[in-house]
C-alpha cells in the first residue's frame, strides 16, 4: 500500500496531466506559457544574462538547444538523453538542481519532460538579451516619428496614430463612438470622479461648437475635485494609510499624515509639475527646509515608519520608492543579487545608504503644543553619518561592519541621469522649530494664559474658599495660590529672555543686538534657574496642601486618614529633597531652548535621488507616471506589469506610444494635465466598450491588447459611494482636514476621500467595492461579486438617500412619467428608453398598488436603521423603491 501511495499515484498523476497539456498545446505554447516561466523563476538567477554558472544558460530556448561540451542540454524529442532533465532529476550522476530552495515538484518536472519530448521547439521570434542594461526600461526614451496612417482623418491627436497603425498592422477595425451622452459621463466620472448633472448634460447637448469635448476636459481639470479623484488614485501607487497600531499606539504610518493626502490634491489641483511632487515627496524637507506646506510632501517617507524594526522599514521604504516611481523591484536583492535585474546586493546596500539617515518627527503648529492632537509628520535627516551595512544573506544579525558602504545608486543607473550628494545647510526654523515667529508668539500667549488662570484661581480662593477654612490651612492655601502665580509670572519673564537670547543667538547680524549675547543668554540661564526653584517650591507647597486636605477631610476609618496622611508626608518629604537638590546644582552652560532642536545640516542624499529621479536621462521615471495614467484612463496599462518595468517584467504593448509619452510628459515640464488632456480628447477615449457583434477583432485580439475598443471598468469604491450622495444632492463638498472615523462614513457625507484608511480600520461599504489595500495597490482588484449588489440594497447610506432623493425630485415632478425621466437623467445622465420607461411605470403601479394595505408599509425589523424612515405613503414608497433599485443598476456602478 506504501509503495502504490509513493510511487503508483504520482505517476497516474503526472501521466495524466502530460497526456492533457499535450491535448491542449503544442511545443511552442508550452514553452511561452510554463517552460520560460518556470525557467526564469527557478534557474535564470544561477544561469540567466547576468550569470552563467557552469557556462550555461536557459533564459532562452537557443540556450537550451546549442551544443555545450558537446551536447547540448535539450534534445528535441529525448527527454531520457536530455542533461537538463539528468540535473532536474539528479540522475546519471549530475547534480540535482536548483542546488538552492525547494526541487522542483512532480508538476514541473512533467512540463519540462512534455514539452521537450513534443519536440522542444519555441518562438522563432523569441526576445534575446545579450546585456541586461540594454534591456528597453533602462534605455532612456527617445521621441519616435508619429507613424503615417491610411486614415488619418480618424485620428484626434499623436495618440490615436500609434493605435491606429497597430489596428492596420492586425487588420482591426475600432468599434464606433459613444454618444455624446455617456461620453460625458466617461469623463466626468474619469476626471473628477462625479457624474454631471441633468443640467450639465443639457449644456454639453446644445454645445454645438467643435471643441465642445476639449472645452469640457479642460473645464474639469480645473476643478477642485480634479484633485480629489486624481491625488485618490497617486495614493494607491504611493500606499497611503493613515496610522495605525494598537488602539492609541501609533505603530505604523504616522500622525496626521492626512496632510500628506491634502498636499496631493493641492498639488495636482495647482499643476505642480510631477518631478517637483517626486523631489519633494523624497526630500521636501532638505529642498524647501524650514518650510512646513511643503514638508507635508514627506509623508510619502512617513507612511513607511514601522515602530518595531529599522530594518523592515527600511525594506519598505526602499522597495515601496523603486516600484512607485521607478517601476523596479528592489527587495529581492537584499539576500542576494538580483534574480532578474542587473542590481548587485551591494548595491542594494549602497542604495539603502540614500536614506539611512532620516527618522520622523512631528513639528507641533501654532494651534496647540500637543502634537499628538496637531502637527505636521515629516522626515529629517537625524544621523548623518548613520552607517549602512550589507547584511549576509539578508540577516540583520549579520552585517558586515567592517565595510560600511556610501549613498549610491545602482551601477545600472549611474551613468544615466546627475546623482551628485552635497549637504543641506539647514536654515534656523528648520532645526529649531521653536524659532518660528508663529510658535514663539503662541508659546507666550499659552504662558499668558496660565498666568491669568493663575490669578483667576487666586481670586475665586479668596472670594468663595478662603473664609471656610481653618486660618492655618487658609494661609497654606494662600501661599500656594501665590507661589503658582509667581511661577508663571517667572515662566512668562524666561521665556521672553528665551526668546531675546535666541533672536541674538541665531540672528544673521547678532552685532545689530542692543545687548551682547553672552549678556542675554545668561539672563536666560538665571530666568530659567528661577523658574525651575519657584516650581521646586509651588510641588513642595501643593504636596502640604494635599496633606491638610488629607488631615481634615473625611475618611471611613481612622486607619484610612493615617494612610492618607503618611502618603502625603512622603510626597512632602521627596519633594524637599529635590527642591535642595536643585538649590544647590550649579548653573547650566547654557539656556533651554524652546523645543527640542535637530541637526542643523541634512545629508543631502535624498535631495540628489529625488533630483536624479526628475533628471531627464532617468530611463524609467516618465515611463511608469505614463503607464499609470493610461490605466486608470483606458482600463488596461501599456505595461502589464506597473510596478515592474524590468526583466522579470512584461514588455509594452504599444512601446514607441509609451515612449512618445514619456518624452511628451518631460517636454512639457511633468505636466500631468496636459497628458491627461492628449489621452481624453483622443478618438479611443470615444469608443464603446462592448465588442458585441467583433467577432473578426475577437478572433484576432480577444484581449483588447491593441485597444480597438475601450475597456469596461467598473467604478472604484470611492466612486461608486460619491456618486450615490451626489446624485442624491447630499454631497458635503467640504474640501482637506483630518480624517474622519471609518464608523462614519454611513451617516456623514464627505467625500470617500476623506475617512480613515488603513488595513485596521476603514469603510466596509469601501471594501466590498475593493478599496485600496493600503499594503500595496499599483493596480486596484476589480470584482464583481453578490455583496457588492447587497452594499447598494441594503446599507444604510443607500437607502437613506434613495428617500431623500425620491421626495426630493418628487416635488418638482408630479407625473410618474416625469419623474422617470428625471430619475434617469439624474443618476444615469441619459433618457430611459422607451423599454425602460415602460418597466419603471409599470413597477410604480405595481408598488403602489401592494402597498396600499397598512402591513404592506410597516417597518422590517432588522437590517440598518436609517435617518429617514420609509414613507407612509404608497406612492411616496414605491418611488422610492424605484430610486434603489436604480441605484443597482449596472449602469450606475460602471464607467461607460
Amino acid at each position: 500500500m506504501l509503495f502504490f501511495r509513493r510511487i503508483i499515484l504520482p505517476g497516474v498523476f503526472c501521466l495524466v496531466f502530460l497526456t492533457n497539456l499535450v491535448q491542449a498545446e503544442d511545443a511552442t505554447e508550452l514553452y511561452v506559457k510554463k517552460v520560460k516561466p518556470l525557467l526564469a523563476q527557478r534557474c535564470v538567477t544561477c544561469h540567466g544574462p547576468l550569470k552563467q554558472e557552469g557556462d550555461l544558460r536557459v533564459d532562452a530556448g537557443q540556450f537550451l538547444l546549442q551544443s555545450n561540451e558537446g551536447t547540448p542540454l535539450v534534445q528535441p524529442g529525448k527527454s531520457e538523453q536530455s542533461r537538463l532533465i539528468d540535473a532536474i532529476l539528479g540522475r546519471n550522476d549530475a547534480l540535482e538542481m536548483p542546488m538552492e530552495g525547494a526541487p522542483l515538484t512532480e508538476q514541473e518536472k512533467t512540463v519540462l519532460i512534455t514539452w521537450i519530448d513534443a519536440g522542444a521547439t519555441y518562438p522563432e521570434d523569441e526576445i534575446v538579451i545579450a546585456d541586461p542594461r540594454e534591456h528597453w526600461a533602462f534605455v532612456p526614451p527617445l521621441r519616435p516619428e508619429i507613424p503615417q496612417v491610411n486614415h488619418p482623418d480618424w485620428c484626434e491627436n499623436p495618440v490615436d496614430r500609434f493605435l491606429y497603425r497597430q489596428y492596420e498592422e492586425r487588420e482591426l477595425q475600432p468599434v464606433a463612438e459613444l454618444d455624446h451622452r455617456r461620453w460625458l459621463r466617461r469623463i466626468y466620472l474619469d476626471l473628477i470622479g462625479l457624474p454631471p448633472t441633468a443640467e450639465e448634460v443639457t449644456r454639453f447637448i446644445e454645445d454645438e461648437s467643435p471643441d465642445a469635448r476639449e472645452k469640457i476636459v479642460d473645464q474639469l481639470l480645473a476643478r477642485p475635485e480634479y484633485g480629489e479623484r486624481w491625488g485618490r488614485h497617486w495614493m494607491d501607487v504611493w500606499r497611503y494609510s493613515d496610522w495605525y497600531g494598537y488602539k492609541a499606539e501609533l505603530r505604523n504610518s504616522g500622525r496626521h499624515i492626512w496632510r500628506w493626502r491634502d498636499w496631493i490634491v493641492d498639488s495636482l489641483n495647482s499643476g505642480k509639475p510631477y518631478s517637483e511632487m517626486m523631489i519633494e515627496m523624497v526630500a521636501g524637507d532638505e529642498l524647501h527646509p524650514g518650510d512646513l506646506e511643503t514638508a507635508r510632501a514627506t509623508g510619502f517617507l512617513v507612511r513607511n515608519y514601522y515602530k518595531f524594526n529599522r530594518n523592515t522599514w527600511m525594506e519598505n521604504t526602499i522597495e515601496h520608492t523603486s516600484k512607485a516611481f521607478l517601476g523596479v523591484t528592489m527587495n529581492c536583492a537584499r539576500c542576494h543579487d538580483h534574480m532578474y535585474d542587473p542590481i548587485s546586493q551591494k548595491e542594494y546596500y549602497h542604495f539603502r545608504a540614500i536614506f539611512e539617515p532620516h527618522q520622523v518627527r512631528i513639528d507641533r503648529l501654532e494651534t496647540t503644543a500637543n502634537t499628538e492632537k496637531d502637527g505636521v509628520s515629516l522626515v529629517y535627516d537625524a544621523e548623518l553619518e548613520a552607517p549602512t551595512y550589507l547584511f549576509e544573506r539578508g540577516n540583520e544579525d549579520k552585517p558586515v561592519k567592517e565595510n560600511p558602504l556610501s549613498a549610491d545608486l545602482p551601477g545600472l543607473f549611474s551613468e544615466l541621469g546627475e546623482f551628485e550628494v552635497v549637504p543641506v545647510n539647514l536654515p534656523t526654523e528648520a532645526y529649531y522649530p521653536g524659532y518660528r515667529p508663529e510658535i514663539r508668539k503662541r508659546i507666550l500667549v499659552e504662558a499668558k494664559a496660565g498666568l491669568n488662570h493663575a490669578r483667576q484661581s487666586y481670586e475665586k480662593f479668596q472670594k468663595e474658599e478662603k473664609g471656610n477654612l481653618p486660618e492655618a490651612s487658609a494661609t497654606l492655601h494662600e501661599e500656594t495660590h501665590l507661589q503658582r502665580i509667581k511661577a508663571r509670572e517667572l515662566k512668562l519673564n524666561s521665556l521672553e529672555a528665551v526668546i531675546q537670547a535666541d533672536l541674538a543667538h541665531y540672528a544673521e547680524s547678532p552685532a545689530t543686538q542692543n545687548k551682547p549675547l553672552e549678556l542675554l543668554a545668561q539672563q536666560a540661564i538665571e530666568s530659567q534657574r528661577a523658574v525651575t526653584l519657584a516650581e521646586a517650591e509651588l510641588t513642595l507647597l501643593e504636596a502640604r496642601s494635599a496633606k491638610d486636605v488629607a488631615e481634615r477631610g473625611e475618611h471611613k476609618d481612622e486607619a484610612s486618614k493615617t494612610k492618607a496622611i503618611e502618603k502625603e508626608a512622603k510626597i512632602i518629604e521627596s519633594r524637599k529633597k529635590e527642591l535642595i537638590d536643585l538649590q544647590q546644582k550649579a548653573l547650566p552652560q547654557d539656556y533651554t531652548r524652546l523645543t527640542v532642536t535637530y541637526p542643523e545640516t541634512s545629508s543631502g542624499r535624498r535631495l540628489a535621488f529625488g533630483r536624479w529621479l526628475a533628471d531627464r536621462k532617468n530611463p524609467l521615471t516618465a515611463r511608469v507616471a505614463v503607464n499609470h495614467l493610461w490605466m486608470r484612463h483606458f482600463g488596461e496599462p501599456l505595461v502589464p506589469t506597473t510596478f515592474d518595468f524590468g526583466l522579470n517584467g512584461k514588455p509594452a504593448s504599444h512601446p514607441e506610444l509609451l515612449d512618445w509619452l514619456a518624452v511628451e510628459l518631460m517636454e512639457h515640464n511633468w505636466d500631468l494635465k496636459h497628458l491627461h488632456r492628449l489621452m481624453t480628447t483622443s478618438h479611443l477615449y470615444q469608443l464603446q466598450a462592448s465588442s458585441t457583434g467583433q467577432t473578426e477583432n475577437l478572433a484576432k485580439d480577444k484581449d483588447n491588447i491593441s485597444f480597438w475598443r475601450m475597456n469596461r471598468r467598473r467604478s472604484e469604491a470611492e466612486v461608486v459611494r460619491d456618486t450615490v450622495l451626489a446624485v442624491s444632492g447630499q454631497l458635503d463638498r467640504a474640501f482637506y482636514g483630518p480624517e474622519l472615523d471609518a464608523d462614519l462614513g454611513e451617516t456623514t457625507y464627505r467625500r470617500s476621500l476623506y475617512y480613515r484608511h488603513a488595513p485596521e480600520k476603514m469603510m466596509t461599504f469601501m471594501e466590498v467595492f475593493d478599496a485600496a489595500n493600503t499594503n500595496e495597490c499599483y493596480r486596484r482588484a476589480m470584482t464583481i461579486v453578490p455583496q457588492q449588489a447587497l452594499a447598494l440594497a441594503n446599507s444604510r447610506l443607500s437607502i437613506e438617500l434613495a428617500r431623500r432623493y425620491a421626495r426630493e425630485i418628487t416635488d418638482s415632478s408630479e407625473s410618474r412619467e416625469k419623474f422617470v425621466e428625471e430619475l434617469f437623467q439624474n443618476l444615469l445622465s441619459r433618457k430611459p428608453n422607451s423599454e425602460e420607461r415602460q418597466v419603471c411605470l409599470q413597477f410604480l403601479e405595481t408598488q403602489s398598488h401592494r402597498l396600499q394595505e397598512t402591513a404592506s408599509l410597516s417597518k422590517i425589523d432588522g437590517g440598518p436603521k436609517p435617518g429617514i424612515e420609509a414613507s407612509q405613503d404608497q406612492e411616496m414608497r414605491a418611488r422610492e423603491n424605484l430610486v434603489h433599485v436604480l441605484f443597482n443598476h449596472n449602469e450606475f456602478v460602471f464607467i461607460p
